[in-house]
C-alpha cells in the first residue's frame, strides 16, 4: 500500500482506492470522479505548472472546483511550515542523487541537512525530484451529502 493510501487511512475516512490503466489515467479518474459525485477537487501541488494544468483540465471535465491552496509558496518555507505544524515528513520518492533520503523522516533536527544536499543536486522539495508523503499523489474529494 502507498504511502498517500496509508497517510488517508489513518484519517479514519472512507477511502476509495481504484486501479488506473495505462494510457487511460485521465479518463478513468474524470469517471470515477463524476461516479462519486465530486464537487471539490482538492490538490497539493506547490509550483509543477503541468501537474497544476492537469488538475484544471480534470475538474473542468467533471464539472468539479479544484482547491490548490499551496500553489505559489515556497517549497522551502512550506516544508518549514510543515516540521513546525509537527507533520510527520517521510521521503516517498527521489532520484538517485538523493536515495539517501528515500524512507526518511525530515524532522526539525535533520531539516537543513535536507535542504543542502537538494540544493547540491539541484532539487528543491516538493517537486517531481523529490516528493514527501505530505505532498504525494492522492487526490481528497468533496462528495455531496
Amino acid at each position: 500500500m502507498g504511502k498517500s493510501l496509508e497517510t488517508i487511512l489513518l484519517t479514519g475516512r472512507p477511502v476509495a482506492a481504484v486501479k488506473l490503466n495505462k494510457g487511460k489515467e485521465f479518463e478513468e479518474t474524470a469517471d470515477v470522479l463524476r461516479k462519486l459525485g465530486a464537487e471539490e477537487i482538492i490538490a497539493g501541488d506547490v509550483y509543477v505548472e503541468d501537474h497544476l494544468k492537469y488538475m484544471e483540465r480534470l475538474g473542468e471535465e467533471v464539472g468539479a472546483k479544484l482547491v490548490e491552496s499551496l500553489w505559489g509558496i515556497d517549497p522551502e518555507e512550506l516544508l518549514h511550515e510543515e516540521i513546525a505544524s509537527r507533520i510527520r515528513t517521510l521521503v516517498v520518492g527521489c532520484e538517485y542523487s538523493m536515495s539517501n533520503w528515500l524512507g526518511r523522516e525530515i524532522s526539525s533536527e535533520s531539516v537543513e541537512n535536507f535542504l543542502r544536499d537538494a540544493k547540491r543536486g539541484g532539487r528543491v522539495p516538493h517537486s517531481r525530484h523529490l516528493r514527501t508523503n505530505a505532498q504525494s499523489p492522492a487526490f481528497i474529494f468533496k462528495i455531496p451529502g
